[in-house]
C-alpha cells in the first residue's frame, strides 16, 4: 500500500503543483517493488518498477491495483 500524495492546490502552473510519493516493499515470494506516485492539478500518476525473484509463478498475474480515496 502506497499513500497518494496530496497535490499543491494553490500553485499557478502544473509543474509546481506535483507532490510525489515514493516506497519500497517486498512480497511473500521475496519479490522487490518500487513505487512513486505523482500528484498534481491534473491528476494522479504512478510508477511500479518489480524485481523478481526467481519462481514458477507468474508475478504479473499477481498484481493488481486499487484506488481508495480517503475522505480528505
Amino acid at each position: 500500500m502506497v499513500t497518494v500524495p496530496s497535490p499543491n492546490l494553490y500553485a499557478d502552473r502544473h509543474q509546481d503543483s506535483v507532490s510525489e510519493n515514493d516506497d519500497t516493499f517486498e512480497d511473500d515470494s521475496s519479490n522487490e517493488f518500487t513505487m512513486n506516485v505523482w500528484s498534481s492539478l491534473a491528476g494522479v500518476d504512478w510508477q511500479l518498477g518489480i524485481v523478481p525473484f526467481e519462481s514458477d509463478d507468474l508475478l504479473s498475474e499477481r498484481i493488481s491495483v486499487e484506488y481508495r480515496a480517503n475522505a480528505f
